[in-house]
């Protein structure tokens, strides 16, 4: 099954890439640029067991893998570590020449989105944090102050579901104790007993805007306001 893959990915790439070595296709680093995809950087990763499909692997050093086509006919490849919340994903052009790079955190995309031409060179970037003056580093500093759960550390692949963050641009209208335009985080975590505490923060401020604790017997809610 893996050799399928990497066969394949392989094919296309040097189907695409007439004319060109080997050398630049591969090996080639332009300034300002993300690398080219590097074939044989893949071609002997072990199948993650925990998935049946193609394409998901398990780096030396333990990154979990995974290596997809793209609508350009090039490969994508997501990488992330295991027991944690952030991964790349890197596009690449049939020509194995980068098209983009981007980071996730939970389901959202963070930091500075690149994006390149088919010659390598850096066309575009997106800052993808700047509506959210509150950083991702505030907020797991404030989750651990004040719950002592750390949303990065204490992250476990094998219970995605004991913290879950998510973030928005907010509500386009005053509503309730929500105010137009104005970001937010959405967590989930868990107390000592295993109850899920799910918390709405303002995303330019930090306050805490509501917090819903889901005891057993039933549901207590708190809306801290905009303390």
């Amino acid at each position: 099954m893996k050799q399928l893959i990497i066969s394949a990915l392989f094919s296309l790439l040097v189907n695409g890439c007439k004319g060109q070595t080997h050398r630049t296709i591969f090996n080639n680093v332009k300034k300002d640029t993300m690398e080219y995809f590097n074939i044989n950087r893949y071609k002997d990763l072990k199948p993650n067991p925990k998935y049946s499909g193609q394409g998901f692997y398990i780096d030396n050093n333990g990154d979990k893998i995974r290596i997809m086509g793209n609508l350009t006919g090039g490969p994508d490849v997501e990488i992330r570590k295991p027991n944690s919340p952030y991964k790349t994903i890197k596009t690449y052009y049939k020509n194995s020449s980068p098209k983009s790079i981007s980071k996730v955190f939970y389901s959202f995309p963070v930091g500075i989105f690149k994006e390149y031409d088919e010659s390598g060179k850096l066309i575009r970037e997106v800052n993808n944090d700047a509506p959210y003056k509150f950083s991702i580093d505030d907020l797991i500093n404030k989750i651990k102050k004040e719950y002592d759960v750390n949303i990065v550390g204490d992250y476990k692949d094998s219970d995605k579901t004991k913290i879950m963050v998510s973030r928005w641009l907010g509500y386009k209208e005053d509503w309730s104790i929500y105010k137009k335009n104005v970001p937010m985080y959405q967590v989930s975590i868990r107390d000592k007993e295993g109850a899920p505490i799910v918390l709405e923060i303002n995303a330019l401020t930090g306050d805490t805007i509501s917090k819903k604790l889901n005891k057993v017997g039933g549901v207590k809610n708190g809306n801290a306001g905009n303390k």
